[in-house]
């Protein structure tokens, strides 16, 4: 069996966020930064998808308020490569990519 991820939505969410920085990248550590403000509520997940497309962490981030938001993600676990992170809502989807550089 193959994991079957669903896109709510391919529009671009840049309308729905003034703005969004995902820090440091490359990532040597354990933790990066996700910063995104809103510019009105909605509901949201994150995901993190690998170079093949597969999806290694997904959260139900809930209803979220407009305005300011930070996370702080654990990729710890993650071996070196690059990563897709995604911030999805029913509105669309916003894209960065990070790379974890281990040594």
């Amino acid at each position: 069996t193959f994991p079957l991820t669903v896109v709510v939505s391919t529009q671009d969410l840049s309308s729905e966020v003034r703005s969004f920085e995902l820090f440091p990248n490359p990532v040597s550590g354990t933790e990066v930064s996700v910063q995104f403000d809103l510019s009105d509520g909605m509901r949201a997940e994150e995901r993190i998808i690998d170079a093949a497309g597969k999806l290694v962490s997904r959260a139900d981030l809930g209803a979220m308020a407009a305005g300011q938001h930070t996370r702080i993600l654990s990729i710890g676990q993650l071996p070196a490569g690059v990563y897709t992170y995604n911030l999805v809502s029913a509105q669309g989807v916003l894209s960065r990519r990070f790379v974890v550089a281990r040594p």
